[in-house]
């Protein structure tokens, strides 16, 4: 299963480059995050999620690696999600181009368990709601948060 695309957003690459690197950040625009802690700076974080599927909220852990780091440029991305006994993975990436956001996530090896339709839904609603509120974030705010000092 795999996701990929392009969002504009209007805002300099710094910011954009700022925006996607930080954790905290990242946490309050990333639907269904409920906590975040750092493992490693810059490296590696835990997350936990509730998200509502219908009348169920499901609740799991997520290890999140950045990893090929190209500072202003692109950020390779390893998610090991847990979910109940089973682990399985998610990689991705994201690079600023002139227009805004390009980026890909993939799940390369889904466990049988896992219901292929829950898991696309939950994971494009993710996607396209984190999109829109980092465009949101840095178009709206950008005079606010991220001037350089």
């Amino acid at each position: 299963m795999r996701f990929e695309g392009t969002v504009k957003i209007d805002a300099p690459r710094q910011h954009i480059w700022t925006a996607i690197t930080d954790p905290t950040l990242l946490a309050t625009i990333t639907p269904g995050v409920l906590s975040a802690e750092t493992i490693a700076p810059n490296a590696e974080f835990l997350l936990q999620t509730g998200f509502q599927v219908g009348t169920q909220t499901i609740s799991n852990p997520i290890s999140l690696r950045w990893v090929d780091i190209r500072p202003n440029e692109s950020l390779s991305i390893v998610a090991s999600i847990f979910f109940g006994s089973a682990a399985f993975e998610m990689v991705g990436e994201m690079g600023i181009c002139e227009k805004g956001v390009v980026f890909s996530a993939e799940f390369p090896a889904i466990p049988r368990h896992i219901p292929r339709p829950l898991l696309h839904q939950v994971a494009s609603q993710t996607i396209r709601t984190f999109f829109q509120n980092l465009k949101t974030e840095l178009e709206h705010t950008k005079d606010k948060h991220f001037n350089p000092e």
